[in-house]
Formats: C-alpha cells, sequence, structure tokens
C-alpha cells in the first residue's frame, strides 16, 4: 500500500492529475521537487526555441523557392502545430508543475491542468494527422510518381492541412459534449492512422529497396536516378520523424499501463513526477524536430543560415561547409540538385496546365 505520504483527497473533480493518479500528497519528497524544478526550467529555456525555429522552418519554406517542394511545404505545416505547441503547450505544462509543487487545487490551478490535457490532445491529435498526410504524400511521389506530378499541388496540400485542423477541431468539440465518446473516436482514428501509416511506410520501404537495385545494376537514367534519391531523402526524413514521435508516446502509453501497480510502490508524489516527466516529451519532439531538419537535409541548414545571419546563397553553402565540413564539390552539386528540383516543379506545373486546358 502507498504510506509514503499522508493522502487528500478533498480535490475539485477536474484536477485531472489528481484524479487520474487517484490521490493528491501533502507535499512533495526532494526527489520529485528537483525533478519538477528540473521540467519547468527545461521547458523554460526550449520554450522559445521551440517557437522561433519551427518559424524559421516555416519561412525558409515560405521564402527560398529551392525549398518549395510539395514535402517541404508538408513538413512547413508540420511546423505549425509544433510553433503551437511552444505557445500555448509548454508555457500551460510550467504553469500546472508551479501548481503541483505548491499543492494548489483551487478551481484556477484544476482548470490550468484540464486545459493543459486538452491542448496536449488537440496538438498531438493534429500531429499525428500531419504525419498521416506527408505519410501519403511520401508514397505517392514513390509509388504513383507519374499521378503524383498530375494531382500533388500546392493549393491542395494545403487545403488537405486545413482539412486536419478542421477534423482536429471538431473531434475535441465532442470531448465538451461526451468524454466517453470522446475517447471512442480518438482511438479508432489514432489507431487507424498509426496503421495506414506503418502499412504505406512498409511498402514505400520496399519500392525504395528495390529501386536501389535497379540503380545499382544501372537500369535507369540519370533523371529517375536523380528524382527518386530527392524523394528517398524525403522519405527518410518522414521516417525520422515518426519514429521519433513514436519514442516520444511510449513512455505515456506504459505509464498509463503501469499506473495501477505504480500506486502500490511509490508515493502519489512520485506518481504525479512521472505523470507530468512523460507528458513533457511529446512537447519536447517539437524542439528536436527543426534540428532534424537541418540534420537529414543540407539545404535547410544553408537556408537557415541565409535567414539567421543574413548572407547570400554563396556566403551561406560556404559557411555551411566550414562548419559543418561539407565537400565543396557536394555543396555544388546540392545547388545543381535544388536547381533540379526546382526545375521539376516547374515542368510539374506545366504539366498540370496542360492537362487542365485539355
Amino acid at each position: 500500500m502507498n504510506t509514503s505520504h499522508q493522502i487528500q483527497n478533498d480535490f475539485p473533480v477536474h484536477c485531472v492529475i489528481y484524479s487520474f493518479i487517484g490521490g493528491k500528497p501533502d507535499h512533495l519528497s526532494d526527489l520529485p521537487y528537483a525533478v519538477l524544478v528540473a521540467l519547468i526550467v527545461i521547458h523554460a529555456t526550449t520554450c522559445p526555441f521551440v517557437i522561433v525555429l519551427n518559424l524559421l522552418v516555416m519561412i525558409a519554406v515560405k521564402t527560398k523557392a529551392r525549398l518549395r517542394s510539395m514535402s517541404n511545404i508538408a513538413l512547413a505545416c508540420l511546423a505549425s502545430t509544433d510553433v503551437m505547441v511552444g505557445l500555448v503547450v509548454q508555457p500551460l505544462l510550467i504553469a500546472q508543475m508551479v501548481n503541483l509543487i505548491q499543492g494548489e487545487t483551487t478551481a484556477g490551478a484544476c482548470s490550468v491542468q484540464s486545459a493543459t490535457g486538452f491542448f496536449i490532445t488537440f496538438f498531438c491529435f493534429s500531429s499525428s494527422l500531419h504525419l498521416f498526410l506527408i505519410t501519403v504524400d511520401r508514397y505517392i511521389a514513390i509509388m504513383r510518381p507519374y499521378i503524383y506530378i498530375q494531382t500533388v499541388t500546392k493549393a491542395r496540400v494545403l487545403i488537405a492541412t486545413a482539412l486536419a485542423w478542421t477534423l482536429s477541431v471538431i473531434v475535441h468539440i465532442v470531448s465538451f459534449i461526451d468524454e466517453e465518446r470522446f475517447r471512442t473516436i480518438i482511438s479508432v482514428v489514432v489507431v487507424s492512422l498509426v496503421a495506414i501509416i506503418a502499412v504505406c511506410n512498409i511498402i514505400v520501404y520496399r519500392e525504395v529497396h528495390r529501386h536501389e537495385k535497379q540503380i545499382a545494376a544501372q537500369q535507369v537514367d540519370v533523371v529517375t536516378r536523380e528524382n527518386f534519391l530527392s524523394q528517398k531523402r524525403a522519405f527518410k526524413l518522414t521516417l525520422t520523424i515518426i519514429a521519433l514521435l513514436v519514442i516520444s508516446f511510449l513512455p505515456v502509453i506504459i505509464f498509463r499501463r503501469l499506473k495501477e501497480p505504480l500506486k502500490r510502490i511509490v508515493s502519489f508524489g512520485t506518481l504525479s513526477c512521472i505523470f507530468m516527466a512523460v507528458y513533457s516529451l511529446p512537447a519536447f519532439n517539437s524542439f528536436v524536430n527543426p534540428f532534424i531538419y537541418c540534420i537529414r537535409l543540407r539545404q535547410f541548414r544553408v537556408s537557415f543560415i541565409e535567414l539567421l545571419m543574413q548572407k547570400n546563397h554563396h556566403e551561406a553553402v560556404e559557411f555551411e561547409g566550414r562548419i559543418f565540413g561539407t565537400n565543396v564539390v557536394v555543396s555544388f552539386e546540392s545547388n545543381r540538385r535544388g536547381k533540379r528540383e526546382q526545375q521539376h516543379t516547374n515542368q510539374a506545373n506545366v504539366i498540370r496546365s496542360t492537362t487542365r486546358v485539355k
């Protein structure tokens, strides 16, 4: 039995943390207190970077023509959800942890807990929908390249993103009407999204492997090879983002499964600390994503240098080469590849225009 702290159950029902773990401690021991303080410091430090770095991704895609591929536009839309995590979720998490340290159970403190839970669910669900759209984009681009050129446009990507946000809003309106039905809908939709994302990525991975064999056997022309390599890079980036999101949610799932056994061996103060730690991980994922874009895609690194240091493209390429050790030959090849990708986009627009005329 949990006897390490005196338990207080006189708290409002909408204090979601205490309701979830089944009680409230009269005070926190040293370790949970230290962990919560550390989490507050980490959130306060990373929050501005989450906002600025993800805004930088969106600005780079908007202002740099070489980054204006459909896959990068989809990434910029995903970055918009990460911006909102920095603007809304992290400040609420900080306020919630301050209230936990102070042992607040006022109506205002419990409302902060409810708001934090709502917005974490809302933006995580929105991120899942955006990852679904990115996965479908990669699937069509690699499995049906000609159809991709004809059908996937900037306008349609933005419309799909707007629909994702709309669906998320509609689903979460249900939470104010029927909490049980809301949980059922969320569970069904998320499981369906995960299944589709997994199947699509497995199929695409096999197709990528098949193309690599053809390239090794020199069975494809140069243009096809360059287009495939570009799509392969985007696919690997998508896989990395999905993997990191899954990793950030695993502790949440494990904690929910182990909550009852943990209640018998640790204090409620420790449980509330674990709760805050595992639910902070999805927020930290929003901080990591822009770094992943830079690690996986050199064009993002160069664009960030241009925007942050006010350098022209040539100066940014040279600076990036000195800092990251990129070979000069690779740099110029990357520039040519960017131009080819832009030409490919222009050709796609011509094909779409011709198709509409016919």
